[in-house]
C-alpha cells in the first residue's frame, strides 16, 4: 500500500503514526510497546502468574516490605508502601523478574548528567533522601560514573544510588521543593562522567563524552521500559581548573565547541536542545589563571546559540589544594544549581550579579553591574569587599566601596590617591598577582527558598579595564 493511500485510510492519528486505520482486509491497529509487552507476558515466555502462583510471586518480590494494594500490571508489580526516605507512603513498582524498587510516578523521568574532570567525581557517603526517586543506570557504577576507565553497558534498567553526588543533591533539592508544595515527584537519573583530559580536544574525543552519551541513551531507553516520557533537565559542565595554561579566547571557543558537539549528539538521541549548567571557577590557593577568569566572565553573558546557565561563583566555597569540594560545599552548590534551574524553568532567566563596566573620575571608579534586583555589600572584609585596583604594576589602596546612592545597580570604588598612572585594572574576587581567589562580599538581594538554607547569590569574579 502506498504512503498516500495509508494516509487516506487513517482513522486516528498519533504522534508515531496511524493508531487506527483500515485496508482492504479490515481494521488495522498499531499497539503501544506497553500493550505488546503485556500481550507477550500473557501469551508466552513470562506466563502471567495467577492464583497461588501470583501470591507466591508477590510475596517473593515484596519480601520484608511493609506494603499494601499490590497487583500485577503487565510485567510490573505495583504496590503502595512505607519505605525509607522523605517521600512518605506512596506507590512503587518493581519488575516481576526482580531488580530495584522505584517510585511509581506519572511525570517524565528527568535526567541530570554531568561532565568534567576527576575532581567532580566525588560523593557524599550518606543515604539518599529520596532513594526511590534519585537513581542511576543499572551498570554498577552508581552516580559517579566510570572515570574514563571503561565503557558502560547499554541498559534500560535503573538502580539505587550507593553514594550521593553533587548532581544527586541537585535532584534532592528539586524533590524537596516539590514535596513541600505537594507537587508530583518525578524520577531522576543522575550520572557524572569524567576522564583525565587536559584540553577541550581531548575531552570531546575522549571516553567521558562517549560515556555521557551512553548514559543519555540509557535514560531514553529507561523511559521506554517504564512507559514514561523522559526529559534531559540539564548537562552540568565542570571543566576549567583542569587546564592550568589556556588563553581566554581558547577557553571560550573550546566551551562553545564542546556544547556544539554535545547538543548535536543529544539531539540525535531525540532530546531537545539541552540546558547546560556550570559554576564559575575562581581558582585555588596558590594558583589562578586570569585568562580563565576573563573567559568565564564572557561566557556568563555571551553563550553563543546555547542555553548556558552560570549558577554561582565558587570564591566563597572552601576547597582543598586540588580544587575538590567537601561534603557541605557539594550540598551547597547542588542547592544553588537547583535554584538556578528552577528560576530558568519558571522565568527564563537566572542572573548572577556581574560587574560590567568600570569608569573613573578623579579618585572614584564607578562600576556598572548587571543585576536582577539591588546590590548588597556585606561588611566582613574590611573596606575592600574583595576589590583591588592595579596601576603601573602597583596595587592602589582603596579607601571605600559603596553602593551608588543614585543607582542601586552601580558601585563607587574610592581610592586614597586621586591619580592613576597609565592603564588601571579593577579586580574583584581574584588576586591581582594570580595567587588565588579572594572572597568577595558583593551580592544581590535575592533570597532563597527557606528550605534551602543560608544561600546567597554572590557576584561573579571580574577583571575589568578602568576607562
Amino acid at each position: 500500500m502506498s504512503d498516500k493511500k495509508s494516509q487516506e485510510n487513517t482513522i486516528i492519528e498519533a504522534e508515531a503514526g496511524s493508531a487506527i486505520a483500515f485496508d482492504d482486509t479490515g481494521l488495522v491497529m498499531t499497539l503501544s510497546d506497553r500493550v505488546v509487552r503485556d500481550i507477550a507476558l500473557r501469551l508466552k515466555g513470562l506466563d502471567a502468574p495467577s492464583g497461588q502462583a501470583l501470591n507466591d510471586a508477590l510475596s517473593k518480590a515484596l519480601k520484608d516490605i511493609d506494603h499494601w494494594a499490590a497487583h500485577l500490571d503487565g510485567e510490573w508489580i505495583t504496590f503502595q508502601a512505607r519505605l525509607p526516605g522523605r517521600q512518605g507512603a506512596r506507590a512503587y513498582r518493581v519488575h516481576i523478574e526482580g531488580g530495584d524498587v522505584v517510585a511509581q510516578t506519572h511525570e517524565p523521568i528527568w535526567g541530570i548528567l554531568g561532565l568534567g574532570g576527576p575532581r567532580g567525581a566525588l560523593a557524599i557517603q550518606r543515604e539518599c533522601h529520596y532513594p526511590f526517586h534519585v537513581l542511576a543506570p543499572k551498570d554498577e557504577a552508581g552516580a559517579v560514573g566510570h572515570g574514563g576507565t571503561e565503557a558502560p553497558p547499554l541498559t534500560d534498567q535503573l538502580q539505587h544510588l550507593v553514594e550521593v553526588t553533587q548532581d544527586a543533591t541537585l535532584a534532592e533539592t528539586l524533590l524537596e521543593t516539590r514535596m513541600k508544595a505537594f507537587a508530583p515527584l518525578p524520577l531522576f537519573l543522575t550520572r557524572y562522567e569524567c576522564d583525565n583530559s587536559a584540553s577541550f580536544d581531548a575531552l570531546i574525543e575522549g571516553p567521558a563524552v562517549k560515556n555521557l552519551l551512553i548514559a543519555a541513551r540509557n535514560l531514553r531507553d529507561a523511559g521506554l521500559r517504564l512507559d514514561q516520557k523522559v526529559k534531559l533537565l540539564c548537562v552540568r559542565l565542570s571543566f576549567a581548573l583542569e587546564m592550568a595554561e589556556i588563553t581566554a579566547a581558547a577557553y571560550q571557543s573550546g566551551m562553545i565547541r564542546l556544547m556544539d558537539h554535545l547538543t548535536a549528539e543529544l539531539m540525535k538521541l531525540g532530546f531537545d536542545q539541552p540546558v547546560f549548567l556550570t559554576e564559575f571557577e575562581c581558582g585555588i590557593d596558590g594558583a589562578i589563571n586570569h585568562d580563565l577568569i576573563k573567559a568565564q566572565w564572557t561566557l556568563s553573558w555571551d553563550t553563543g546559540d546555547h542555553r548556558l546557565i552560570t549558577s554561582c561563583a565558587s570564591h566563597d566555597v572552601d576547597r582543598d589544594a586540588y580544587g575538590r569540594l567537601g561534603n557541605l560545599e557539594m550540598e551547597r552548590l547542588g542547592k544553588m544549581s537547583a535554584c538556578a534551574l528552577q528560576s530558568y524553568e519558571r522565568d527564563g532567566k537566572w542572573i548572577v550579579p556581574r560587574l560590567h563596566l568600570a569608569e573613573r573620575e578623579g579618585s572614584v571608579i564607578r562600576v556598572t553591574c548587571v543585576v536582577d534586583g539591588k546590590l548588597v555589600l556585606d561588611d566582613t572584609v574590611a573596606e575592600t569587599h574583595g576589590f583591588s585596583v592595579m596601576s603601573a604594576g602597583k596595587e592602589k589602596k582603596i579607601k571605600s566601596v559603596e553602593i551608588d546612592p543614585d543607582d542601586p545597580k552601580a558601585l563607587l570604588v574610592t581610592l586614597t590617591s586621586r591619580t592613576l598612572t597609565g592603564e588601571a585594572i579593577l579586580y574583584y574576587a581574584c588576586d591581582p598577582k594570580a595567587a588565588g581567589p579572594r572572597k568577595g562580599q558583593l551580592r544581590d538581594d535575592w533570597t532563597p527558598n527557606p528550605l534551602h538554607g543560608d544561600l546567597g547569590r554572590w557576584a561573579l569574579p571580574a577583571i575589568l579595564e578602568v576607562h
